[in-house]
């Protein structure tokens, strides 16, 4: 390539596409810290965090708008939510249910889903400094070389009429790919968790003998 090329070699990447990127001799981590704070700063205008230890209130029952017209908060609350999309997506599996809810009233949205959607960046706020990281492992007696996943669903809630399920698969102890979504039909019965094992060469990425990469689908 050199001889078709200009090429220059620039080192270890530390970010792409807002992901930050930090390796260690043994691990790498991805994280999104400068990414929240750019949110934050746009939604509330100041550096100073409350945050909160949880992404979502139990308490709070999420409703269509009574009103049955759009709120004043459509597109505030829609940029909002599209932004803590691609936190949930790139490095947040942790938000992906409570985004995965706040995301069916972005057409139509009330101040009390607004509400929730900045518990969520209040959460991501106090988490910010947290990432994947993704070592490799001494051993697979511990089972750290196992490539497994969980699956679930839920019935429907009284207002959407919609499925819940979601999943999420590990390897060397982290979380690579996972998702929460809305079925499309509704279905009548609500599976047991499973649980699935594969062996370690499935998991392996080209070209790759004992770290197994990260990557993330929704």
């Amino acid at each position: 390539m050199h001889k078709t090329f200009d090429l220059m070699d620039m080192g270890e990447p530390s970010k792409i596409v807002r992901i930050e990127i930090t390796q260690g001799k043994d691990c790498i981590t991805i994280s999104q810290s400068k990414y929240v704070e750019a949110i934050w700063k746009c939604e509330f205008g100041t550096d100073n965090a409350h945050a909160v230890k949880m992404p979502m209130d139990l308490n709070t029952k999420l409703e269509p708008n009574p009103n049955g017209v759009k709120g004043n908060w459509s597109n505030t609350y829609a940029q909002l939510v599209s932004s803590l999309m691609f936190l949930t997506t790139a490095t947040h599996p942790d938000i992906a249910y409570v985004i995965s809810q706040l995301s069916a009233y972005m057409a139509n949205p009330t101040t009390a889903h607004y509400g929730a959607a900045k518990r969520v960046l209040q959460y991501v706020m106090g988490t910010k400094n947290y990432g994947l990281t993704y070592r490799r492992s001494e051993t697979h007696l511990k089972g750290e070389d196992l490539f497994y996943g969980y699956t679930n669903a839920a019935y429907a809630n009284a207002d959407y009429y919609h499925s819940m399920s979601g999943y999420v698969f590990i390897a060397s102890g982290r979380a690579i790919t996972w998702s929460s979504k809305s079925k499309q039909q509704l279905h009548y019965h609500q599976p047991k968790p499973n649980m699935l094992l594969f062996p370690r060469q499935h998991a392996k990425p080209h070209g790759s003998e004992t770290c197994i990469a990260s990557s993330v689908s929704t």
